[in-house]
Parts: C-alpha cells; structure tokens; sequence
C-alpha cells in the first residue's frame, strides 16, 4: 500500500475526516424516509405488527454504512414515526395499550444493537485496514524484498516493490510450492533450485535460513546474486501460519569482492614480476662489471704492450655501451611512466628512420648470420613523429628477433600504407611467444618463459618501451605468433600522413 493509501485511512478515522462527513447522515435521513413511507403505504394492507417491525430496516441500513451515530439517529426517528402514525392513538405521540409500549421498546433496542454491532464492524475494518496499511508501508521501506507465503500452500500473498526491483520483473503468481521454479533461481554454482530448496519452500517446512546466497536469472538475460533470509511465521499456539523472505541484491558487492580478488592477484603477479626484475637488473648490471675489472687488472700488469691496451680498451668501451644501454632503457621507462618523455615530432619519411634502425641493430644481426630482408614501398611513407625514437623502436624490435632467433635465422622488416596508417612489421622465424603470454607480452616486468635466452642481455623491458612509445605517437603496437618455436610478428602502426 503506497502512502496515499495510508492517508485515506488515517482521514477515515480522525474526527472531523471522512468517517464523520455529512453524507452519512444524509443517507441516514434518506433511508429513514423511505422506511417510514414504505411502512405507511403497507400499513393499509398489513397487520400493526408487521408495518412497525418494517421500521427497524432503516437503523440496520443507517449503521452499516454510516456507523453509530447514524444509526442511533436512525433509531429515534423510525421510534417516533412509529409511534405518531402507526401506534393508537394515531397521529400523537401518546401511546396507551402496554403492548404498544413494548413493540416500540423493542424497535429502540434493535436498533441501539444494531447500531452498535455495526459501529465495533466499522472500528475492527478500520484497525484491520490500519494495520494492513501500517505493514505495507514498513515493507516498502525495507531496503530488501519481502515476500510472505501462507502455509500449507505456500501460495506467496504478499510481495513489497523492492522484489520486482531487483528481480527485473512483476511478482510472479505462485498459487503453491510447485510453482516455486517458475522463480528462475540457481545455486552459486549454477544448479537450478528444486522446488523444495527455494528459502520460502523450506521455511515453510519450520527452517530458519540465514543469508544463503543465490543467484537470479532475469528476464532479460543477466543474473543477479541475492542473499537470502527466511523464517517460519507461527500463530500464538505454535501452528505453523506461512513464512517470510527477506534478500537482498548483492550483484554489485559481488563484482567488487571478483574485482579486489583480481586486483589482489595483479599485483601479486606484478610484484613477483618486479622481484624477478630486480634480480635481473642485477645480474645484468654485474655481467659487464667483471670484463671491466678484470681489464683493469690486465692494464695494470701489462699496460706498456700498445696491443694489450688496445684490445683491453675495446672490451671496456663494449662493456661500458652495454651498461649505458640498459640505464637508458631504464631512464626512458621511468620518464614515460612520469609522463616527462618528450617527443620532438616533425613530418618525415618512415625510409629514412628504418634505415637508421637497421644501422643499429646490424653488428648483432651480422654477429648472428641472420638473413635480414627490408621491404618498403615505392611511394614515400610519411609520418609526424620523433625520429629518434620510432628508430629506437625499430631497433628494439629488431634486436629482440635477433636475440631470440636461433643463428643463421630469417628476419624480415616490412612497411606499407593501409587504411591511413603506416604499417610496420617485423617478423622472425625464432623462439615464437605462447598463447598465454600474448596477452601480457608489453606490460612491465612481463618475462616470457622459455623465449627469453638470458644469456643474450637485457633487462626485458624493451617491448614496454615499444609500446608506450608507440601509443604516444598516437599509434598502437599488437605481437602475433603461432606458439612456441612458430616465431613471432610485432606489428606498429602510426598515424600516415597524406
């Protein structure tokens, strides 16, 4: 019942409201009139005792609709007809025979009764109606659904707005237990309920319930999950009366818990990634530490053989790039992630910086006899970017297919216009990537098990700055491969101008 509906009762039994208005007594002196001239016109064809006894219709009528003070109005004026036009001697109020004293205290006292009668009807209605009214209002501000059954039948009598809130839909017409399924509800693993599983169904059998989780499976498609609670509702002697429900939608509590659980696991796969990280850029750092070293000691003991020093210096200085190189990256990440990387963009041709990548990586794909082929296209392939950057880019990506390409292996860098983009590939016959690893294959400290040689260098964070380097250029960066042992496909594309 809305609050409108408790208003009108609430009006119905304040004084001066509804209940008291003047159209009760209207129809009290309505039907009181009729009474009186329908008993006068029989009174002609029948007896004295039978049109006098046609005089208490009008109480009962007046009470019924009008309550008390109606009636008993009602009362005095049928008395009076009564006792003016049917009673001798007629048309006075004076009355001599005792037995005309009697049937007109028995019509008073009918009508006192019936007035009374109808006035305790009117005020249990009223309560009734009250505390009806009362109850519905409590259950639509529950924050919950509320249904309530009767026993034995289970038929549900009684539902609040929320149900068909969070279930999707109207309340459901269950006119008894088997009809219970008709609710699509499932176990949390996805069981469909069985009739006498469902909260109000074993309520109904004495069971108390306490937040049993559910899920709801709505018109539209999606589910929702609902803690549900039940209990038995008994009568004063004990008997079992019906049962109620209470859920409660849990859907968005549930994705939050599913979120925090894969949240939590990020970060512990992140942080264990970090760890193995740091190991690396340890053992990474130290590599190069040992060579220098030992060269000094080499300068130390034989430093006036011009040979010697010479090949001692070109140990160092390789030694000394390759620490440089990883600072670099390790710089280059942190000043991105900082957001203080800039980009020094001008329009350009992609030609040039390809050529400029292949430069760089050429020592380690000759060192490797790798077959290097480069394919670009007729037309210049222009872009707006930094050059220095998309070169180191390719470099990366063309140092990784070295790397992890068994010797004497294939590599191929290929570029063309398409769909408004220049599309860069490097492709190689190598190690490959595993599905799984596809998927995470850009993300920081990511290491790919079984592709990454660590015997090659590198602390594996280039494909990282590949791709931030590329999405800063307003481009995107996507690895393909077959599998283990298939090679692999990294694909850049850059916004092409015309």
């Amino acid at each position: 019942m809305r609050s409108g509906s408790l208003s009108a009762v609430f009006a119905a039994i304040k004084p001066g409201g509804a209940a008291q208005s003047g159209w009760r007594y209207g129809l009290c002196l309505v039907a009181t009139l009729l009474g009186v001239l329908v008993t006068l016109a029989l009174s002609r064809t029948i007896g004295d005792l039978a049109p006098l006894t046609l005089l208490a219709l009008p109480p009962m009528v007046s009470a019924w609709y009008g309550g008390l003070g109606p009636g008993l109005l009602s009362t005095a004026i049928s008395a009076l007809s009564g006792s003016y036009f049917l009673l001798a001697p007629l048309n006075s109020f004076r009355i001599d025979a005792a037995e005309d004293w009697v049937r007109l205290g028995m019509l008073v006292l009918i009508g006192i009764v019936v007035s009374a009668l109808c006035e305790a009807l009117h005020r249990a209605r009223l309560k009734a109606e009250l505390e009806s009214a009362r109850l519905r209002a409590l259950l639509e501000h529950i924050p919950a659904g509320v249904a309530l059954a009767e026993a034995p039948s289970g038929r549900v009598v009684l539902g609040n707005s929320r149900v068909e809130k969070i279930l999707g839909h109207p309340m459901i017409e269950t006119p008894d237990l088997a009809s219970y399924p008709e609710w699509p509800a499932l176990h949390p693993d996805g069981r469909r309920l069985e009739a006498h599983e469902y909260p109000l169904a074993r309520a109904l059998q004495g069971e108390v319930l306490e937040e049993q989780e559910l899920l709801y499976e709505r018109g539209d498609g999606s589910r929702v999950w609902l803690r549900a609670s039940a209990a038995p509702v008994r009568e004063a002697d004990g008997r079992l009366a019906g049962a109620v429900v209470l859920f409660f939608d849990m859907t968005d509590r549930k994705n939050l818990e599913e979120s925090l659980r894969q949240r939590t696991a990020e970060l512990r796969e992140t942080g264990r990634r970090k760890d193995e990280f740091l190991a690396t850029l340890a053992h990474e750092l130290r590599n190069p530490l040992a060579p220098i070293y030992n060269s000094l000691q080499i300068l130390t003991l034989r430093g006036n053989d011009p040979a010697v020093v010479a090949r001692t210096r070109e140990v160092m200085e390789r030694q000394v790039r390759q620490m440089i190189r990883l600072v670099d990256d390790l710089l280059d990440v942190t000043r991105i992630s900082q957001g203080k990387l800039e980009l020094r963009k001008e329009p350009l041709d992609l030609a040039g910086v390809v050529s400029t990548a292949v430069e760089i990586s050429r020592p380690l794909i000759e060192a490797r006899r790798h077959d290097l082929t480069v394919a670009m296209p007729e037309q210049p392939l222009r872009v707006e970017a930094d050059a220095a950057r998309v070169a180191q880019v390719l470099s990366n990506l063309l140092n990784n297919a070295a790397k992890y390409t068994e010797p004497g292996g294939r590599i191929e860098l290929t570029a063309e216009r398409r769909d408004g983009h220049a599309v860069l590939r490097v492709r190689d016959n190598g190690a490959g990537i595993a599905p799984e690893m596809l998927p995470r294959i850009f993300d920081l400290f990511a290491q790919v098990e079984g592709t990454l040689d660590r015997a090659q260098g590198g602390l594996g964070i280039g494909l990282t700055l590949v791709r931030r380097l590329v999405e800063m250029h307003g481009g995107a960066v996507e690895a393909h491969s077959g599998g283990l042992s298939q090679g692999s496909e990294i694909v850049v594309r850059l916004p092409a101008l015309a």
